[in-house]
């Protein structure tokens, strides 16, 4: 979209400086008051308290807010990055849906401003699509699909439960693009996976399932020799009350005790 159009959008851009280029460096979030208030609060209504991907686009529109209501574009890609899996993925497509009129909503407000300086945005790093078969874009697209299989779980019961074509195809796709995902994942930890490891697990007697934890990690050692020069480090209270299990750790089933 040119700058023309941005004009007539009303939308507000400051451009880049000290020639960097003629890019749009800021964009105003011409808000009122109610909308920064609610945003702002963790407990307000368009931007709810759920992880650090929430808080951090929050940190961002604090920062907006401090600079008048300007935030750089970077930032407001960034906060359309944090905002997938959180209820706004129909407008985060490419070809998302259309905005309401009037926008009422400050989230919406973010993704409607995002499109229409995206292609005229200064960024350091262009925004791409996830690739899941890069390691860390796979980690971001499980984090996000997980939540929406959790809301869709969370809802289950409730007066759509019943499902139509239209929530069963957007099902299929969540779950097409998550197991891809998982996929990566899972390879990775067979690459780094350093085979099984059997020992001594000091384990409390009232919570036997499980071994204690120390500063280096679980209380697993070599031999019951190793155990027993271990118990001499905790506190008289702790080691009366410690017992040794036997042990083996895989990747596939992860903890077992062999006793």
């Amino acid at each position: 979209m040119s700058y023309e159009d941005l004009s007539k959008h009303g939308v507000e851009i400051r451009k880049n400086e000290f020639g960097e280029g003629d890019r749009v460096r800021y964009v105003r979030l011409d808000w009122p008051a109610e909308w920064w208030a609610d945003v702002l609060n963790k407990h307000g209504e368009f931007l709810p308290m759920c992880c650090a991907n929430l808080s951090a686009i929050r940190d961002n529109l604090t920062t907006a807010l401090r600079e008048g209501g300007w935030i750089e574009c970077e930032d407001l890609a960034e906060c359309l990055a944090y905002m997938g899996g959180h209820g706004w993925d129909d407008y985060l497509q490419d070809n998302g849906c259309p905005m309401p009129d009037p926008i009422e909503d400050p989230m919406l407000d973010l993704i409607w401003k995002w499109r229409l300086v995206e292609d005229v945005a200064h960024l350091t790093i262009r925004p791409r699509p996830l690739d899941p078969t890069n390691l860390k874009d796979a980690v971001r697209a499980v984090h996000g699909f997980a939540w929406k299989l959790w809301q869709d779980a969370l809802f289950a019961n409730g007066p759509d439960a019943c499902p139509n074509l239209q929530n069963k195809a957007e099902r299929r796709i969540v779950l097409s693009r998550f197991i891809p995902a998982i996929r990566t994942l899972y390879h990775h930890l067979q690459e780094k996976d350093l085979g099984e490891a059997e020992g001594i697990a000091l384990v409390l007697r009232d919570r036997p399932d499980e071994p204690i934890e120390t500063i280096g990690g679980p209380a697993i050692y070599r031999d019951m020799q190793d155990a027993a020069q271990a118990i001499h480090h905790w506190p008289d209270e702790i080691a009366d009350n410690l017992q040794s299990r036997p042990v083996r750790v895989t990747l596939e089933e992860g903890l077992e005790f062999l006793d």
